[in-house]
């Protein structure tokens, strides 16, 4: 409930979109869901938790390497490039296609 001008309104849904203050790129969204496997370990395994987030934290550092101006730095953001290209146009209607991809590089 919110109260506006002294009335009561009742919020029948809310609907949140993720967004970002500088749209370089569209990128698949990384989330999904645990197996029960996976759940029971997070439940009874000491650290389990942890190591994943440490494989998350890493990840995102390797990634984080495809804004270096080295050789190999870009390389892969070439690659990044080209997998959030191929991710957009996968998606994406034939009448969109070519207003969505973006026209310059990753990052910039």
């Amino acid at each position: 409930m919110v109260s506006r001008a002294g009335m009561l309104i009742k919020i029948i849904s809310i609907y949140v979109f993720g967004t970002i203050s500088d749209i370089t790129c569209c990128c698949q969204k990384p989330n999904r869901s645990f197996s029960q496997i996976e759940k029971w370990s997070f439940r009874w395994l000491p650290l389990w938790q942890r190591w994943l987030r440490l494989r998350i934290f890493l990840q995102a550092e390797r990634e984080a390497y495809t804004y270096f101006s080295s050789e190999a730095g870009i390389k892969a953001r070439l690659a990044a490039e080209n997998e959030s290209r191929e991710y957009i146009l996968s998606r994406t209607p034939e009448q969109y296609k070519k207003a969505v991809v973006p026209d310059f590089p990753l990052g910039t």
